[in-house]
């Protein structure tokens, strides 16, 4: 139903499940690049469609609205406490970035959060991608309405850790999605 790379390419993981299935039904394997499975998580399910992945080698799943912790190395998944929206941003580095509310307007708080520091304190906008590296985050800014036709914002780079303004695109954008390039110096939105 869904499947997920980590951020080097060397792993694999795989929800094997339905939707609506029973937790014996459902599964997240990981698998390795040439496709032998490593070991199965029994019962579990993505956070999203896709499996987030927090690095190269730990990942984040979910069960029964609790968020859990697993590695490559371990069977063992260790339980995150909050438990985590299911709209992350994940930049392949140990952190994940997320909506502390579901809110489309300039209401709109993010929060990041890492296995060594926790949650960070909520800040205005919205997440939307991270550079490569790891060491930007692109974040949206409401300013005008809410989402769909009329809604209007802007568009900003944070560096990581510590939220410094590296620069914005303060055009009047309507659409919430943005890329960084490879090198991490120039932001498309």
């Amino acid at each position: 139903a869904g499947a997920g790379w980590s951020p080097d390419g060397r792993w694999l993981l795989v929800w094997d499940a339905v939707t609506n299935g029973s937790p014996a039904q459902r599964h997240i394997s990981l698998d390795d690049a040439h496709g032998n499975v490593i070991r199965t998580f029994q019962g579990e399910l993505p956070v999203e469609l896709q499996p987030v992945w927090l690095d190269t080698r730990s990942f984040v799943v979910a069960r029964d609205g609790k968020n859990y912790l697993g590695t490559i190395d371990s069977p063992v998944l260790t339980l995150i406490s909050p438990p985590f929206p299911d709209d992350l941003t994940s930049s392949g580095h140990g952190a994940l970035a997320y909506q502390t509310k579901g809110n489309l307007d300039a209401s709109a708080r993010f929060v990041v959060w890492t296995p060594s520091g926790g949650t960070t304190p909520a800040r205005a906008g919205v997440p939307v991608a991270w550079s490569r590296d790891g060491t930007r985050l692109a974040v949206w800014h409401w300013a005008t309405g809410t989402s769909g036709p009329g809604a209007a914002g802007w568009m900003e780079a944070l560096s990581w850790p510590g939220f410094r303004s590296l620069g914005a695109i303060r055009e009047s954008l309507s659409w919430i999605s943005a890329l960084f390039d490879p090198s991490g110096r120039y932001l498309y939105a």
